[in-house]
Order: structure tokens, then C-alpha cells, then sequence
């Protein structure tokens, strides 16, 4: 590959990522404005993961990961289940699929079927993801994903996200970054960048 079309390579990345990590926070920052009580639980788990340690020392290594699978973590996810920046991703079947869903009917999608993934319909299904009483209980009397807001859901499985295939059916509908060998090349720059922003705005502010 050559200078210049390694150069164009990286700064489609970094623009690419920096769009969806930065609408994600958008969605995130609001949540945490209207649940103080989640916010106050993300300022202690960064308290004791970072301490007094100055932003310009925190690694990767030692710093990122056991955010990124603890609450600090588990908020992130829950904030793209709930308001997920990308609405759905197409995939094409290179062979007749045999598919069976939630309900236990199998069908197959015919070769050369373009499919629409339903990011919204698959992080929210009911059966899968089943609300909270606050979810349910607002005064329209209808769900709503702003109160639905609980990243404790996350607590059994917080460090296996990235595996989905290792876990039971309700990880395998949760695919912010898409699955397979087509899955987003960004995905852990994205957590790395947003697990940081989060770190560096919570950790000194409310």
C-alpha cells in the first residue's frame, strides 16, 4: 500500500469512528443527566479504578480494560442497547440460510436475499431484554427506553460482549458493531475513545 493511500486509510478511520463515538456520547450524556443515581455510581467505579492517576498516565492495558468490563463498562453498552446511532445494516446471503426465530419457526432466506438488521428491534425485544418496572411505568402508561436505562443488566456478562458466540441468545442479538468476518474495523477504537471521554469528563465533572 502506499504513503498516501495508508494516509487516506487512516483518517477515513479516525473520521468514520469519530461521528458514531460522538453521537453515542450524546445519547449517553443525556442519560446520565437524568439518572444522577447511575451517574454517581459511574464517578465511584472511576475513583477506584484511576485514583489520583493524572489522565496523561492512564494505559490501555491498565486502565482501559477493567473499565470497559466493569460499570463504567456496562453503562457504555447499555447506552448504545437502547439509543444505538446506527438504524439497521444490510447483509446479502452468499447461500440459501436456514433461520429459525424467536418463536421457533424455521424458514430459509433464499441466496442473494439482501436482509436489513434491525439494530432497535433486536437490542429492545422484550423477550430478550425485558424492561424494568421504570421502563414500563411512565405516565403515558407506555414503555420508554430513557427509563429503561439500567446498566446492572450487564453485571453476568459484562467481560464477554465482545464473544458473543460464547454466551446465550440474548448477547447474540446485541451487535453494536455488527458480527462476523464484516464487522466494524473500528469497534474497539470506538470503546477505547468513548470509554476515555467518559473517564475524562466524569472523573472531574457532573
Amino acid at each position: 500500500m502506499s504513503r498516501t493511500n495508508l494516509i487516506g486509510n487512516v483518517f477515513f478511520f479516525l473520521l468514520s469512528g469519530h461521528g458514531t463515538a460522538g453521537n453515542t456520547l450524546g445519547f449517553l450524556i443525556f442519560l446520565l443527566a437524568v439518572r444522577p443515581d447511575i451517574q454517581s455510581q459511574l464517578q465511584s467505579h472511576l475513583d477506584a479504578q484511576l485514583g489520583s492517576k493524572p489522565a496523561a498516565a492512564w494505559t490501555v492495558d491498565d486502565d482501559f480494560t477493567p473499565l470497559y468490563t466493569g460499570y463504567t463498562g456496562a453503562v457504555l453498552k447499555e447506552a448504545m442497547r437502547l439509543y444505538n446511532v446506527v438504524e439497521f445494516i444490510p447483509r446479502r446471503c452468499t447461500a440459501d440460510t436456514p433461520v429459525t426465530d424467536l418463536a421457533g419457526t424455521s424458514f430459509v432466506v433464499p441466496k442473494d436475499t439482501l436482509c436489513l438488521l434491525n439494530f432497535t428491534a433486536a437490542f429492545r425485544h422484550p423477550e430478550i431484554w425485558p424492561a424494568n418496572k421504570a421502563g414500563c411505568n411512565d405516565r403515558a402508561g407506555r414503555y420508554h427506553p430513557m427509563l429503561d436505562f439500567d446498566p446492572t443488566r450487564w453485571d453476568a456478562h459484562a467481560s464477554k460482549i465482545t464473544k458473543p458466540s460464547d454466551v446465550g441468545v440474548g448477547l447474540r442479538t446485541y451487535f453494536p458493531f455488527g458480527l462476523g468476518g464484516r464487522a466494524c474495523l473500528g469497534k474497539t477504537l470506538g470503546a477505547v475513545m468513548m470509554v476515555g471521554v467518559l473517564a475524562a469528563v466524569f472523573k472531574e465533572y457532573s
